[in-house]
């Protein structure tokens, strides 16, 4: 509990700036205040925004418009809950956990910023092809927004 602590306060540094670094460390009071600002901006992809169930991912898969990319395949249909959820299924064919997560992470933190733009509550999933692995960073966000956009906006018409 108090390394989740301290990292809040540390991302809070990096993410507002010096002043709030210091005001974050200043009295318990505005770490509360800090971290609830910290939370709103971390805390997007939280349990509430996963399609967790087996049975939710293949709905979506057989239901759900399909948009493919360079990088990433996505199936979006309209959810059922009251908030965005995503699945991001990564084989082992990617190789070792730690190469699967780190596809994940890749993938989760562009979607963290482009699911509070959504206008609905959608249910996404996400499965990424071999060309993640190698690409740059700014080719599988390019990817993954132009994606979302145009699955997105086909599921509303």
């Amino acid at each position: 509990m108090a390394f989740a602590r301290a990292w809040r306060r540390e991302m809070a540094g990096r993410f507002f700036g010096v002043a709030d670094r210091r005001a974050a460390s200043a009295s318990r009071s505005d770490q509360t205040s800090l971290s609830g600002r910290v939370s709103r901006v971390l805390r997007i992809m939280n349990r509430s925004h996963r399609l967790r169930y087996t049975s939710d991912i293949v709905r979506v898969r057989t239901d759900g418009v399909k948009m493919s990319t360079p990088h990433v395949v996505f199936f979006v249909t309209k959810g059922f809950s009251t908030t965005t959820r995503v699945a991001i299924p990564v084989t082992r064919r990617f190789g070792s956990a730690v190469h699967r997560n780190r596809i994940r992470r890749r993938i989760r933190e562009v979607l963290r910023h482009e699911i509070e733009k959504l206008q609905r509550p959608l249910d996404i999933v996400v499965i990424p092809r071999r060309d993640v692995v190698l690409a740059a960073a700014n080719e599988v966000r390019f990817s993954v927004r132009s994606g979302l956009h145009e699955a997105c906006a086909r599921v509303q018409q």
